[in-house]
């Protein structure tokens, strides 16, 4: 089963890397990458505290996340400047979105 498994996911994977990445491309993807990592470190804090504490944050842990969250902003802005983004382009057409929704009945 398992091998059957392992040759179904070989034929149907459509990520064959990024051996036709532009530069820009690499950029977006290091960026995504240093973002997600530095979001496992945000979500490995939330993890520790519920399983030692019932979830309570310690005040060590309000501390770790102020400076992770930092590197989580700079990750993100490192993505938005990759892709020729704005923070201020972004939140604005996040905020129309999401007032739209709102505005429509739907919760957010």
């Amino acid at each position: 089963m398992l091998e059957s498994y392992a040759e179904f996911v070989e034929a149907s994977c459509k990520n064959r890397g990024f051996n036709t990445a532009t530069q820009a491309d690499q950029n977006a993807l290091g960026a995504l990458l240093e973002l997600q990592g530095e979001l496992g470190e945000v979500t490995e804090i939330f993890q520790k505290a519920a399983r030692r504490r019932g979830g309570r944050l310690s005040s060590e842990d309000v501390e770790r996340l102020h400076d992770e969250l930092g590197d989580v902003l700079w990750g993100f802005v490192a993505l938005l400047n990759s892709l020729d983004f704005t923070l201020a382009d972004v939140a604005r057409e996040n905020y129309n979105k999401l007032t739209g929704r709102q505005n429509s009945g739907h919760a957010l």
